[in-house]
């Protein structure tokens, strides 16, 4: 049987947003901010559902193009045009209902699985203070005290391509920052090594979010445009408020400077749960993850 209930204790370390400095000094502590979660907690920017709606920062996405092909339309503060991968994960494993943001969820359904993830957070404490308020990680640990004991480590994808870092530093750039990501990444197979043999009552898995998004997979599924992103962005990446978007959405991989697009997000997140190679996932994959028992 499908365990859910203690699944996606699942963390990404970093996000696109993030700077090389920041990258190069937490490569190195991803062990830290391994923690024990419950139910489908998980902690990640791109992966926001609309914890930041009511905090006073500028990293919102609770307005429109955002939330496009969202049921209703309803921008809802995903950083997306529609679903993000924990959402489909979390379809793919059986919930009935999206998993709702912390800020929003009181009571009984919070026992069911909120997401804490807040737009702008990072590994470390000053990470998007200059857009305003965020949940930062440590604040998110501090939310989450319970004791999952499956969990997806997901790793990065190539942010040298995001049109953010493009922007930032140029195309010399692209092969710097993928090289950081590259080092990083194995260091994270290492940690799910690391882990595995110390807790022999839990299960860590590495989903390869590089190989799963590399341009020869999306193609064939008409993904064909890398480079640019959907919809007019601001000084801050972010989508511009009523803006109109691209007329293709499925065909873009980012849906503004940062995120990727729904159509992105679907891919991702199934070849996450059911591995389609070898190299998507590490040891198993997140289907065959939840139905180990522990």
């Amino acid at each position: 049987m499908m365990d859910r209930k203690m699944l996606l204790g699942k963390i990404m370390c970093l996000d696109q947003n993030q700077s090389l400095v920041e990258l190069e000094d937490s490569r190195n502590k991803c062990a830290s901010i391994v923690e024990m979660v419950e139910a489908s907690l998980k902690m990640k920017e791109s992966c926001n559902s609309g914890n930041n709606n009511n905090l006073k920062t500028l990293s919102k996405a609770n307005y429109k193009p955002y939330g496009i092909d969202f049921p209703k339309a309803t921008p809802t503060g995903r950083f997306t045009n529609g679903q993000t991968v924990v959402d489909i994960l979390g379809q793919l494993l059986g919930f009935d209902e999206f998993i709702p943001p912390f800020a929003n969820t009181t009571g009984y359904d919070i026992l069911k699985g909120v997401n804490y993830a807040s737009g702008s957070a990072g590994i470390l404490p000053q990470s998007g203070k200059y857009l305003g308020d965020c949940i930062s990680l440590n604040k998110q640990r501090l939310y989450n005290n319970s004791s999952a004991r499956k969990f997806a480590l997901v790793g990065l994808g190539q942010l040298g391509y995001t049109p953010s870092v493009i922007s930032l530093y140029g195309i010399n750039g692209i092969n710097k920052v993928n090289l950081k990501v590259q080092l990083f990444n194995q260091n994270l197979i290492s940690l799910v090594d690391k882990l595995n043999a110390k807790f022999s009552d839990a299960k860590f898995i590495y989903v390869n979010t590089s190989q799963i998004q590399s341009s020869d997979n999306l193609s064939s599924l008409g993904i064909t445009n890398f480079k640019r992103n959907c919809c007019p962005t601001t000084t801050i990446n972010l989508c511009i408020p009523s803006s109109a978007t691209c007329n293709n959405r499925t065909s873009y991989f980012f849906w503004d400077k940062v995120h990727p697009s729904e159509a992105v997000n679907k891919f991702t997140a199934n070849r996450s749960y059911t591995s389609l190679h070898a190299s998507d996932s590490y040891p198993i994959d997140v289907k065959q993850l939840a139905q180990l028992q522990l």
